[in-house]
């Protein structure tokens, strides 16, 4: 709701607007007797729930009775016309985020006092988990020194003692560069968590960067589970005696981190101490961006102007405290939020790109490659078969060069299905291409030769095509539509086809990777597998289809999940494990053995960080390789061979690869920065402007017209 300056909203009054995000908008305010100055946040969505009123209450208090120099203060709250508002302090200052020129010694000082503010509210049994740069405020001195540090987003927190409220313990509702492995995981998330994001912040504060290397949120994601942060000291040996700390602070296993945050800041502080003189440096340089979190709207800026300092003015940063608050404000957020997602069979697959709006409009250097579509500079290209408008360029002649997608921007992830496409820009998804089952999601079955808005989901983060049908995340929740026949849209049920999106129940805890393949449908939940549609260990007979969502057993803690024509495979730890039909080979032994009912380890395949699974062949991303494995008849596997099945064989001519994306006969991958495509060609499936089949990688010809 908007308020007009000069009125009076829960009898304050109105002085200004400060800000408005995706949860709300913050007002400053005057107290109605006090004639204090205070901000207020209205949230955007109505607790007419009784249910939803309750918890909005019981987190209000819960982040209320947090009293601590160190911790922002919300001074009253309540609900007006249905919208839940409260107030908390109005304070001058600047976010660690825009802070820059932090030397280590400022730091060590600014953890410290971090820390005593998360084991106070720790004592008094509530977590943050939401520790990062961007909600700790600091205040300077007119000498330029650090004088207050205040610890904000509060209301994010969740009592440990409550077992209902506005946020489950499994859902990670934290920022995913700051994230504890522990929440990615499912688990409980407890005072190590706020430690384990405590340190991360540390290391950024000292160096303006993050121990692990990625820029997409799965890359993120997979490095905070499985592997070893980056000594501080490769960056500057001088800061050696850090390592350990962090290295202990920064433990998967949160039984190994220290006891209290405290007890990790003052390791921290002797530690710089130890240093040589020549640490003490101050970071000139402002800190670089980083991911900060899968839910992207931006915080409202509440924060007054400070005295001018003697540095030149900086950015201020949008704060807030107590912004998820109440059953309205909870963003229950997936870790899959712009995940590299399930690719597909049958050229069904979808990946997600890190955020390449950014990037000149100019620029086709590609951020995302699936297979027949590409992300560049924000913006959507296909190529190939386009006899249903599948190309989304308006037109249905076919392309073997790429041409760009009609109307999108802001392009952040694209699926490739049979004979359509679908993408999400914005938030939104959309659809293009066949629709005479409905796989559009548009409620009608005309086919589109440009996108069309997919009815009735927002929020949008991940989207895969599959063959005849296509599965979305909104708002951390999974929908499908489309050919339903063996139960593949998940409504419990099987029918002939579902025109809109439908939301799969069933699925517990945060989804990480989605994949609609041909006739099922699987996602990752809570680190585990589960799947939905026609068994892959049995006939098509009906009796063996699931319509409701079914765990995988024998895979834990895994990361992606890709659904080809017949066969699935899977990413946990480094290793791909896949099941299913094996009649070409597609699931990695070797040989053309009977369909697998259990998941197999594809022998030789470790240090993996994507997979993807197509028709006859699978892929996937090992240290930097690429390797396929199955049918490689047509040169599907890229190995300049070509034949009949084959165990994993690595990609020729690819260096640097990030990314490989499987299609019905053919792959494309991304290397190097560069787009690559190899096997069946004849409908310019490759996008190299020709029409021939090719057993080695062809650049695909990206350009702007």
């Amino acid at each position: 709701m908007e308020i007009e300056p000069g009125g009076l909203f829960a009898g304050y009054r109105v002085l200004s607007a400060l800000g408005a995000g995706g949860m709300g908008t913050v007002y400053l305010v005057e107290h109605p007797h006090l004639m204090r100055r205070e901000a207020l946040k209205v949230i955007s969505a109505s607790v007419a729930d009784p249910a939803a009123r309750e918890r909005f209450v019981r987190e209000a208090r819960s982040a209320a009775a947090l009293r601590h120099p160190g911790i922002v203060g919300i001074h009253d709250f309540g609900i007006e016309a249905g919208s839940p508002w409260f107030t908390m302090d109005y304070l001058p200052g600047v976010d660690l985020q825009d802070a820059g020129r932090l030397d280590v010694g400022e730091a060590a000082h600014v953890i410290a006092r971090v820390a005593a503010a998360l084991d106070y509210a720790h004592s008094r049994g509530v977590v943050h988990r939401d520790v990062k740069p961007a909600n700790i405020l600091i205040t300077r001195t007119d000498a330029g020194d650090i004088d207050d540090v205040v610890v904000l987003d509060f209301g994010i927190a969740k009592a440990l003692d409550e077992q209902t409220g506005l946020t489950g313990t499994s859902v990670f509702i934290g920022s995913l560069a700051f994230g504890a492995p522990e929440a990615f995981r499912g688990e409980v998330v407890g005072p190590p968590a706020d430690q384990y994001s405590l340190a991360m912040t540390a290391y950024r504060l000292v160096t303006g960067a993050l121990p692990f290397a990625g820029t997409t949120p799965h890359e993120l994601m997979r490095a905070h589970l499985f592997d070893e942060p980056r000594p501080i000291s490769a960056g500057d040996p001088r800061l050696g005696p850090l390592d350990s700390v962090l290295a202990r602070a920064l433990a998967k296993d949160p039984e190994h981190r220290f006891a209290t945050c405290t007890d990790f800041a003052d390791a921290l502080s002797e530690a710089i101490r130890t240093c040589r003189a020549s640490t003490a440096q101050t970071l000139r340089a402002p800190l670089p961006p980083v991911p900060e979190s899968i839910n992207t709207a931006a915080h409202p800026t509440v924060l007054a102007s400070p005295p001018a300092p003697a540095a030149p003015a900086k950015k201020r940063r949008p704060w807030q405290i107590g912004a998820a608050i109440g059953a309205a404000l909870a963003v229950v957020v997936a870790v899959g939020v712009g995940l590299t997602l399930g690719l597909g069979g049958h050229a069904a697959e979808s990946v997600t790109a890190s955020d390449s709006s950014a990037k000149p409009l100019g620029s086709v250097v590609p951020s995302v490659v699936s297979a027949g579509c590409a992300i560049a500079g924000g913006s959507a290209f296909c190529w190939g078969e386009n006899k249903y408008g599948q190309l989304g360029d308006g037109s249905t002649k076919n392309s073997p060069t790429p041409v760009e997608v009609a109307g999108l921007t802001g392009v952040t992830a694209i699926g490739t299905g049979d004979v359509h496409r679908c993408a999400v820009a914005d938030g939104k998804a959309y659809c293009w291409g066949y629709n005479g089952d409905g796989r559009l999601g548009t409620g009608n079955l005309a086919d589109g030769a440009k996108p069309v808005e997919v009815v009735g989901l927002s929020g949008v983060t991940a989207i895969s095509a599959g063959y005849d049908h296509t599965c979305a995340l909104s708002d951390g929740q999974v929908y499908c539509w489309g050919v339903n026949q063996s139960g593949q849209v998940g409504t419990g049920k099987n029918s002939d086809s579902e025109m809109l999106p439908v939301r799969v129940a069933g699925l517990p805890g945060p989804v990480t990777s989605i994949s609609a393949g041909a006739r099922r449908s699987c996602a990752v939940a809570s680190t585990q597998v589960y799947c939905w549609g026609q068994n892959l260990d049995a006939s098509s007979d009906p009796s063996t289809e699931d319509p409701s969502p079914v765990i995988v057993a024998g895979l834990d803690r895994v990361s992606e999940v890709s659904v080809g024509t017949d066969h699935v495979c899977a990413l946990a730890g480094g290793v791909v494990s896949c099941w299913g039909n094996n009649d070409m080979g597609q699931i990695g032994v070797g040989s053309e053995t009977p369909r697998s009912a259990t998941p197999i380890a594809v022998p030789g395949i470790t240090q993996a960080t994507q997979v993807s699974a197509g028709g006859g062949s699978s892929c996937a991303v090992v240290a930097g390789a690429a390797y396929c494995w199955g049918f490689g008849g047509n040169g599907q596997l890229g190995d300049g061979v070509g034949g009949g099945t084959s165990p994993p064989v690595r990609v020729t001519g690819l260096g640097d690869v990030t990314q490989v994306a499987v299609g019905g006969n053919f792959a494309c991958g991304l290397a190097g920065g560069v787009a690559y495509c190899w096997g069946v060609g004849d409908d310019g499936q490759l996008g190299d402007g020709s029409q021939k089949n090719s057993s080695v990688p062809q650049r695909v010809a990206l350009a702007r017209s």
